[in-house]
Protein backbone atom coordinates (compact mmCIF):
# COMPACT_ATOMS: atom_id res chain seq x y z
CA UNK A 1 0.00 0.00 0.00
CA UNK A 2 2.80 2.38 0.93
CA UNK A 3 4.55 1.68 -2.38
CA UNK A 4 1.30 2.37 -4.27
CA UNK A 5 0.90 5.76 -2.55
CA UNK A 6 4.49 6.72 -3.38
CA UNK A 7 3.93 5.71 -7.02
CA UNK A 8 0.74 7.84 -7.26
CA UNK A 9 2.51 10.86 -5.73
CA UNK A 10 5.31 10.60 -8.32
CA UNK A 11 2.73 10.40 -11.15
CA UNK A 12 0.94 13.52 -9.91
CA UNK A 13 4.23 15.44 -9.69
CA UNK A 14 5.13 14.46 -13.27
CA UNK A 15 1.71 15.57 -14.56
CA UNK A 16 2.01 18.92 -12.78
CA UNK A 17 5.46 19.52 -14.27
CA UNK A 18 4.23 18.72 -17.79
CA UNK A 19 1.32 21.15 -17.45
CA UNK A 20 3.65 23.91 -16.25
CA UNK A 21 5.99 23.35 -19.20
CA UNK A 22 3.07 23.57 -21.65
CA UNK A 23 1.94 26.88 -20.14
CA UNK A 24 5.46 28.29 -20.26
CA UNK A 25 5.87 27.53 -23.97
CA UNK A 26 2.44 28.78 -25.01
CA UNK A 27 2.89 31.92 -27.18
CA UNK A 28 1.60 35.16 -25.78
CA UNK A 29 -1.53 36.42 -27.54
CA UNK A 30 -1.31 39.73 -29.43
CA UNK A 31 -2.49 42.72 -27.39
CA UNK A 32 -4.85 44.21 -29.95
CA UNK A 33 -4.78 42.23 -33.13
CA UNK A 34 -6.92 43.66 -35.93
CA UNK A 35 -9.81 41.32 -36.68
CA UNK A 36 -10.21 40.55 -40.38
CA UNK A 37 -13.62 39.57 -41.66
CA UNK A 38 -13.91 36.95 -44.39
CA UNK A 39 -13.76 38.63 -47.80
CA UNK A 40 -16.66 37.26 -49.84
CA UNK A 41 -16.26 39.61 -52.80
CA UNK A 42 -12.88 40.04 -54.52
CA UNK A 43 -9.47 41.68 -54.34
CA UNK A 44 -11.01 45.16 -54.51
CA UNK A 45 -12.38 44.99 -50.97
CA UNK A 46 -10.96 44.16 -47.59
CA UNK A 47 -13.43 44.59 -44.75
CA UNK A 48 -11.56 45.04 -41.50
CA UNK A 49 -13.10 46.25 -38.26
CA UNK A 50 -11.80 49.38 -36.59
CA UNK A 51 -9.56 48.81 -33.63
CA UNK A 52 -11.48 49.61 -30.46
CA UNK A 53 -8.27 50.77 -28.82
CA UNK A 54 -4.71 51.38 -29.82
CA UNK A 55 -1.75 49.22 -28.86
CA UNK A 56 -0.24 49.84 -25.45
CA UNK A 57 3.25 51.32 -25.49
CA UNK A 58 5.72 49.49 -23.28
CA UNK A 59 6.42 51.86 -20.41
CA UNK A 60 8.28 49.14 -18.52
CA UNK A 61 11.53 49.24 -20.44
CA UNK A 62 14.32 46.99 -19.24
CA UNK A 63 15.99 48.77 -16.33
CA UNK A 64 18.99 46.46 -16.00
CA UNK A 65 20.57 44.38 -18.72
CA UNK A 66 23.73 42.44 -19.35
CA UNK A 67 22.95 42.05 -23.04
CA UNK A 68 25.43 43.64 -25.43
CA UNK A 69 23.72 44.84 -28.61
CA UNK A 70 25.41 45.45 -31.94
CA UNK A 71 24.17 49.04 -32.11
CA UNK A 72 22.21 51.77 -30.36
CA UNK A 73 19.37 51.12 -32.81
CA UNK A 74 19.19 47.46 -31.80
CA UNK A 75 19.12 48.32 -28.08
CA UNK A 76 16.37 50.87 -28.76
CA UNK A 77 14.40 48.34 -30.81
CA UNK A 78 14.45 45.90 -27.87
CA UNK A 79 13.57 48.60 -25.33
CA UNK A 80 16.73 48.13 -23.28
CA UNK A 81 16.91 51.55 -21.68
CA UNK A 82 20.08 50.83 -19.66
CA UNK A 83 22.01 49.81 -22.75
CA UNK A 84 20.63 52.83 -24.63
CA UNK A 85 21.87 55.11 -21.83
CA UNK A 86 25.25 53.36 -21.78
CA UNK A 87 25.76 53.73 -25.53
CA UNK A 88 24.66 57.37 -25.53
CA UNK A 89 27.03 58.15 -22.66
CA UNK A 90 29.80 56.53 -24.68
CA UNK A 91 29.17 59.04 -27.46
CA UNK A 92 27.21 56.96 -29.97
CA UNK A 93 25.35 59.16 -32.47
CA UNK A 94 21.71 59.40 -31.35
CA UNK A 95 20.64 60.02 -34.96
CA UNK A 96 22.65 57.26 -36.64
CA UNK A 97 20.61 55.96 -39.56
CA UNK A 98 20.65 52.19 -39.99
CA UNK A 99 21.02 51.84 -43.80
CA UNK A 100 18.94 49.71 -46.10
CA UNK A 101 20.57 46.28 -46.20
CA UNK A 102 19.46 45.64 -49.78
CA UNK A 103 16.29 43.73 -48.98
CA UNK A 104 13.04 45.12 -50.24
CA UNK A 105 10.10 44.47 -52.47
CA UNK A 106 11.05 44.49 -56.14
CA UNK A 107 8.98 44.82 -59.28
CA UNK A 108 9.23 42.79 -62.43
CA UNK A 109 9.27 44.54 -65.79
CA UNK A 110 5.51 44.98 -66.00
CA UNK A 111 4.11 44.42 -62.53
CA UNK A 112 4.99 44.00 -58.87
CA UNK A 113 5.40 40.59 -57.30
CA UNK A 114 3.75 40.43 -53.88
CA UNK A 115 4.60 37.00 -52.56
CA UNK A 116 4.49 36.36 -48.82
CA UNK A 117 8.28 36.21 -48.79
CA UNK A 118 8.61 39.65 -50.36
CA UNK A 119 6.01 41.13 -48.04
CA UNK A 120 7.97 39.78 -45.07
CA UNK A 121 11.16 41.26 -46.53
CA UNK A 122 9.48 44.66 -46.67
CA UNK A 123 8.29 44.56 -43.09
CA UNK A 124 11.71 43.36 -41.90
CA UNK A 125 13.20 46.29 -43.81
CA UNK A 126 10.76 48.73 -42.21
CA UNK A 127 11.51 47.40 -38.71
CA UNK A 128 15.28 47.56 -39.02
CA UNK A 129 15.85 50.57 -41.23
CA UNK A 130 16.05 53.96 -39.52
CA UNK A 131 17.30 55.82 -36.47
CA UNK A 132 17.16 54.53 -32.89
CA UNK A 133 14.11 56.76 -32.33
CA UNK A 134 12.28 55.22 -35.29
CA UNK A 135 13.06 51.71 -34.08
CA UNK A 136 11.95 52.44 -30.52
CA UNK A 137 8.73 54.05 -31.80
CA UNK A 138 7.99 51.13 -34.11
CA UNK A 139 8.35 48.66 -31.26
CA UNK A 140 6.36 50.69 -28.74
CA UNK A 141 9.07 51.54 -26.18
CA UNK A 142 7.77 54.79 -24.69
CA UNK A 143 10.52 55.32 -22.10
CA UNK A 144 13.23 54.79 -24.69
CA UNK A 145 11.49 57.23 -27.04
CA UNK A 146 11.42 59.84 -24.25
CA UNK A 147 15.09 59.28 -23.46
CA UNK A 148 16.20 59.55 -27.07
CA UNK A 149 14.24 62.78 -27.54
CA UNK A 150 15.77 64.21 -24.37
CA UNK A 151 19.21 63.30 -25.72
CA UNK A 152 18.62 65.23 -28.94
CA UNK A 153 17.09 62.73 -31.34
CA UNK A 154 15.80 64.36 -34.53
CA UNK A 155 12.05 63.72 -34.49
CA UNK A 156 11.49 64.59 -38.14
CA UNK A 157 14.41 62.83 -39.78
CA UNK A 158 13.32 60.45 -42.59
CA UNK A 159 14.83 57.14 -43.66
CA UNK A 160 15.43 56.03 -47.24
CA UNK A 161 11.75 55.20 -47.75
CA UNK A 162 10.74 58.56 -46.26
CA UNK A 163 9.38 57.12 -43.00
CA UNK A 164 9.51 59.06 -39.74
CA UNK A 165 9.18 57.98 -36.13
CA UNK A 166 5.63 59.38 -36.14
CA UNK A 167 4.64 57.30 -39.17
CA UNK A 168 6.02 54.15 -37.56
CA UNK A 169 4.21 54.76 -34.27
CA UNK A 170 0.95 55.55 -36.11
CA UNK A 171 1.27 52.42 -38.21
CA UNK A 172 1.80 50.22 -35.14
CA UNK A 173 -0.95 51.92 -33.12
CA UNK A 174 1.03 53.35 -30.20
CA UNK A 175 -1.18 56.29 -29.21
CA UNK A 176 1.00 57.57 -26.35
CA UNK A 177 4.08 57.62 -28.56
CA UNK A 178 2.19 59.38 -31.36
CA UNK A 179 0.96 62.00 -28.87
CA UNK A 180 4.43 62.47 -27.39
CA UNK A 181 6.05 62.91 -30.80
CA UNK A 182 3.44 65.48 -31.84
CA UNK A 183 3.85 67.36 -28.54
CA UNK A 184 7.61 67.42 -29.14
CA UNK A 185 7.24 68.92 -32.62
CA UNK A 186 6.73 66.06 -35.07
CA UNK A 187 5.60 67.29 -38.48
CA UNK A 188 2.29 65.58 -39.14
CA UNK A 189 2.12 65.97 -42.91
CA UNK A 190 5.56 64.73 -43.91
CA UNK A 191 5.32 62.17 -46.73
CA UNK A 192 7.03 58.90 -47.49
CA UNK A 193 8.58 58.37 -50.92
CA UNK A 194 5.22 57.43 -52.42
CA UNK A 195 3.15 60.00 -50.56
CA UNK A 196 1.92 58.15 -47.47
CA UNK A 197 1.58 60.18 -44.28
CA UNK A 198 1.11 59.26 -40.63
CA UNK A 199 -2.64 59.72 -41.15
CA UNK A 200 -2.79 57.28 -44.06
CA UNK A 201 -0.84 54.73 -42.03
CA UNK A 202 -3.12 55.09 -39.01
CA UNK A 203 -6.20 54.78 -41.20
CA UNK A 204 -4.85 51.72 -43.02
CA UNK A 205 -4.45 49.92 -39.70
CA UNK A 206 -7.76 51.11 -38.27
CA UNK A 207 -6.51 53.03 -35.24
CA UNK A 208 -9.48 55.35 -34.73
CA UNK A 209 -8.12 57.30 -31.74
CA UNK A 210 -4.83 57.97 -33.52
CA UNK A 211 -6.76 59.12 -36.59
CA UNK A 212 -8.81 61.50 -34.42
CA UNK A 213 -5.66 62.90 -32.81
CA UNK A 214 -3.91 63.45 -36.15
CA UNK A 215 -6.97 65.14 -37.64
CA UNK A 216 -7.34 67.40 -34.60
CA UNK A 217 -3.67 68.37 -34.96
CA UNK A 218 -4.11 69.37 -38.60
CA UNK A 219 -3.41 66.29 -40.70
CA UNK A 220 -4.13 66.83 -44.42
CA UNK A 221 -7.03 64.52 -45.35
CA UNK A 222 -6.47 64.73 -49.10
CA UNK A 223 -2.82 63.70 -49.43
CA UNK A 224 -2.50 60.55 -51.53
CA UNK A 225 -0.25 57.53 -51.18
CA UNK A 226 0.30 57.24 -54.89
CA UNK A 227 2.20 54.68 -56.91
CA UNK A 228 3.69 51.43 -55.71
CA UNK A 229 6.73 51.42 -58.01
CA UNK A 230 9.61 53.83 -58.29
CA UNK A 231 12.94 53.06 -59.94
CA UNK A 232 11.75 49.44 -60.22
CA UNK A 233 11.36 49.14 -56.42
CA UNK A 234 7.97 48.46 -54.84
CA UNK A 235 6.93 48.66 -51.23
CA UNK A 236 3.15 48.18 -51.31
CA UNK A 237 0.04 48.74 -53.36
CA UNK A 238 -1.10 52.38 -53.28
CA UNK A 239 -3.67 53.23 -50.61
CA UNK A 240 -4.79 56.46 -52.33
CA UNK A 241 -6.04 59.04 -49.86
CA UNK A 242 -6.91 58.32 -46.25
CA UNK A 243 -10.58 58.21 -47.30
CA UNK A 244 -9.98 55.63 -50.02
CA UNK A 245 -8.03 53.52 -47.56
CA UNK A 246 -10.80 53.72 -44.95
CA UNK A 247 -13.40 52.80 -47.58
CA UNK A 248 -11.26 49.92 -48.86
CA UNK A 249 -10.99 48.45 -45.37
CA UNK A 250 -14.66 49.07 -44.53
CA UNK A 251 -13.98 51.36 -41.56
CA UNK A 252 -17.22 53.30 -41.22
CA UNK A 253 -16.33 55.43 -38.19
CA UNK A 254 -13.08 56.56 -39.78
CA UNK A 255 -14.89 57.29 -43.06
CA UNK A 256 -17.24 59.59 -41.11
CA UNK A 257 -14.33 61.33 -39.38
CA UNK A 258 -12.58 61.99 -42.69
CA UNK A 259 -15.72 63.22 -44.44
CA UNK A 260 -16.40 65.63 -41.56
CA UNK A 261 -12.88 67.03 -42.08
CA UNK A 262 -13.51 67.67 -45.77
CA UNK A 263 -12.10 64.57 -47.48
CA UNK A 264 -12.54 64.68 -51.28
CA UNK A 265 -15.10 62.03 -52.26
CA UNK A 266 -14.18 62.26 -55.95
CA UNK A 267 -10.41 61.89 -55.70
CA UNK A 268 -8.68 59.08 -57.56
CA UNK A 269 -5.17 58.30 -58.68
CA UNK A 270 -4.09 58.95 -62.27
CA UNK A 271 -5.52 56.01 -64.21
CA UNK A 272 -2.89 56.49 -66.93
CA UNK A 273 -0.06 55.46 -64.63
CA UNK A 274 1.28 51.90 -65.25
CA UNK A 275 0.68 50.90 -61.62
CA UNK A 276 -3.00 51.85 -61.95
CA UNK A 277 -4.09 48.81 -63.89
CA UNK A 278 -7.03 48.35 -61.46
CA UNK A 279 -7.30 51.68 -59.65
CA UNK A 280 -10.67 52.76 -58.32
CA UNK A 281 -12.61 55.90 -57.58
CA UNK A 282 -13.61 56.25 -53.95
CA UNK A 283 -17.17 55.28 -54.85
CA UNK A 284 -16.32 52.24 -56.99
CA UNK A 285 -14.08 51.06 -54.16
CA UNK A 286 -16.98 51.44 -51.74
CA UNK A 287 -19.34 49.52 -54.05
CA UNK A 288 -16.87 46.64 -54.28
CA UNK A 289 -16.87 46.36 -50.48
CA UNK A 290 -20.62 45.73 -50.59
CA UNK A 291 -21.28 48.17 -47.77
CA UNK A 292 -24.43 50.25 -48.47
CA UNK A 293 -23.85 52.52 -45.46
CA UNK A 294 -20.51 53.70 -46.80
CA UNK A 295 -21.91 54.07 -50.31
CA UNK A 296 -24.74 56.25 -48.98
CA UNK A 297 -22.31 58.40 -46.98
CA UNK A 298 -20.29 59.08 -50.14
CA UNK A 299 -23.36 59.80 -52.28
CA UNK A 300 -24.68 62.21 -49.65
CA UNK A 301 -21.34 64.05 -49.78
CA UNK A 302 -21.52 64.44 -53.57
CA UNK A 303 -19.68 61.43 -55.00
CA UNK A 304 -19.97 61.17 -58.79
CA UNK A 305 -22.22 58.13 -59.28
CA UNK A 306 -21.30 57.73 -62.96
CA UNK A 307 -17.51 58.03 -62.88
CA UNK A 308 -15.74 54.89 -64.12
CA UNK A 309 -12.75 53.16 -62.58
CA UNK A 310 -9.54 52.37 -64.49
CA UNK A 311 -11.27 49.31 -66.00
CA UNK A 312 -14.07 51.58 -67.32
CA UNK A 313 -16.66 50.09 -64.98
CA UNK A 314 -19.31 52.31 -63.42
CA UNK A 315 -20.46 51.98 -59.81
CA UNK A 316 -23.86 50.65 -60.99
CA UNK A 317 -22.24 48.06 -63.28
CA UNK A 318 -20.17 46.80 -60.34
CA UNK A 319 -23.20 46.67 -58.03
CA UNK A 320 -25.32 44.78 -60.55
CA UNK A 321 -22.59 42.27 -61.35
CA UNK A 322 -22.05 41.51 -57.66
CA UNK A 323 -25.77 41.28 -56.87
CA UNK A 324 -25.62 44.24 -54.48
CA UNK A 325 -29.30 45.09 -54.88
CA UNK A 326 -29.50 47.65 -52.08
CA UNK A 327 -26.44 49.50 -53.35
CA UNK A 328 -27.79 49.43 -56.93
CA UNK A 329 -31.02 51.03 -55.74
CA UNK A 330 -29.10 53.75 -53.90
CA UNK A 331 -27.09 54.50 -57.02
CA UNK A 332 -30.14 54.58 -59.32
CA UNK A 333 -31.92 56.93 -56.93
CA UNK A 334 -28.91 59.24 -57.23
CA UNK A 335 -29.02 59.14 -61.05
CA UNK A 336 -26.51 56.39 -61.76
CA UNK A 337 -26.31 54.78 -65.21
CA UNK A 338 -24.50 51.68 -66.41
Amino acid sequence: MKKLLIFLCICNLLLACNKKDEQATKPEQPVNETKVEENTTNHHSQNIKENDSENIADDNAEETSNTEYKSLGEAAAYGDIKQVEKLLDAGVDVNYMQPNDGTGWYCGEDYCEDSDEQVEQYFQYDRDNGTPLMRAAYNGHLKVVKLLIDKGADINIQNEAGSTALMKAAYKGYFEIVKLLIDKGAKINLKERHGATALIKGVAQGYTEIVKLLLDKGADVNVADAYNCEDNICFHEPEGTALESAVFHGRIEIVKLLLNKGADVNFHLDFKQPSCWWCETVLTRAVYTGNPEIVKLLIDKGANVNEQNSEEKTPLYIADNNDYTEIAELLKAAGAKE
